[in-house]
């Protein structure tokens, strides 16, 4: 009779045993890891946004680093996978994005670099958005990670926020002090040589679009002469590691009263014995913000601690009239005042920021003539026979 309830065939038995014992350990261990994982032991992965930093520079190119640490506490060789998307903006405006996908997670804790490149595109908006807040912009990068370890799942938001102050008005506020003190000509050929006294010399910002920075100076000019006297012409410029932020002559520049009216010609003319406001407003093209800003945060720039966000800025200027022929600049001798400053930010890192005056000099700067007469800068005055000053035709 055959026994009709199981293998009778060699070794059959034994078989039946292994697959048993098989089954009981791949169930035990089935049940292993979910106790693991209910008590904490083994667990999904998690990611989260631990730095950014500068890359390589080229021409207007900037790498932005973005360092992703991922944290596997699950042991025995339990790896998975993550996705991480971030984005990166100043004061509103993105700068940076990218993405990592399928990046290995392997046991324990590690990180992965992720690189883009700076929208310079945005960084004239950036601009007027930084200066219209007073100079402070909010930083904010996010990250956003996707783990998965094989059949669960975990989505990690993480972010880092921070404040990037600049004062590059009160550069060129200080720079503009220098225009302040009382000048004379000589070789006018009148018995009263020409003076002119400049007093509360500021410079503020004026109108910010995301296309244009209206630079502001404003001077009060007293007149001391027994005959009228030009409001003066206005050059100079601010220069940015090398890089010109803005150059402006005289005639680029619009010559407004104390109430904000344009004035030309002899409506400029500053009466014997009077005290006036002037505000002198130049324009600045916000596109070469672009150009500037690669060398601030260029580690290979030369300065005395390559790697820092750093800028050497130079503010340069001069006001100029001409009577009878004869220059009279203020500085004097046809100088232009040239200030220096050490700009440091810290948007990626970590230093002291801020707006360092480290002196004040003089430069030559040569204003042509018709850029003086552009804006009624220059004056023939005739000294008649029986003293009474007035001016020819």
């Amino acid at each position: 009779m055959s026994d009709s309830t199981g293998d009778t065939g060699p070794g059959g038995r034994p078989l039946r045993r292994i697959g048993v014992v098989l089954g009981v350990a791949v169930g035990s261990l089935v049940v292993l890891v979910v106790v693991l994982f209910l008590l904490g032991v083994l667990g999904v992965p998690d990611a989260a946004l631990e730095d950014n930093r500068w890359g390589d520079v080229e021409d207007q190119d900037v790498e932005v680093i973005t360092e992703v640490g991922i944290d596997n506490p699950n042991p025995f060789g339990f790896g998975g996978s993550a996705d991480v998307t971030y984005d990166i903006g100043l004061q509103g405006v993105r700068l940076a994005e990218g993405e990592g996908t399928g990046l290995d997670v392997e046991s324990g804790q590690s990180s992965e670099n992720l690189t883009t490149t700076l929208f310079a595109e945005n960084l004239p908006p950036w601009w007027s958005s930084h200066l219209n807040n007073g100079e402070q912009s909010r930083l904010l990068a996010n990250a956003s990670a996707d783990v998965t370890l094989g059949a669960l799942s975990g989505s990690y938001d993480t972010n880092i926020v921070d404040q990037v102050v600049t004062d590059i008005e009160g550069a060129l506020d200080e720079s503009s002090e220098e225009f302040e003190g009382e000048y004379s000509l000589t070789g006018s050929g009148l018995p009263v040589e020409p003076s002119l006294v400049v007093e509360n010399a500021t410079t503020r910002w004026g109108e910010v679009t995301e296309g244009s920075t209206e630079i502001v100076t404003s001077i009060t000019v007293q007149n001391p002469n027994p005959y009228p006297v030009p409001t003066p012409a206005f050059a100079g410029g601010i220069e940015m590691n090398g890089e010109s932020l803005v150059d402006w002559q005289a005639g680029d520049v619009a010559v407004l009263d104390a109430d904000g009216n344009r004035l030309v010609g002899e409506a400029a003319f500053i009466p014997p014995g009077a005290t006036e406001d002037r505000r002198f407003v130049a324009e600045m093209d916000n596109e070469n913000v672009s150009v500037w800003f690669p060398t601030h945060v260029d580690g290979d720039q030369p300065a005395d601690d390559p790697g820092v966000e750093f800028t050497e800025m130079v503010v340069t200027g001069q006001l100029a009239v001409e009577i009878n022929g004869e220059r009279l600049t203020i500085p004097p001798d046809g100088e232009a005042v040239a200030c220096g400053f050490d700009l440091t930010t810290a948007i990626f890192v970590d230093q002291e920021q801020g707006t360092d005056l480290q002196g004040c000099e003089t430069t030559a700067l040569e204003q042509p003539r018709d850029q003086l007469e552009a804006v009624g800068a220059v004056i023939e005055v005739n000294d008649s026979e029986d003293g009474d000053d007035g001016i020819l035709p």
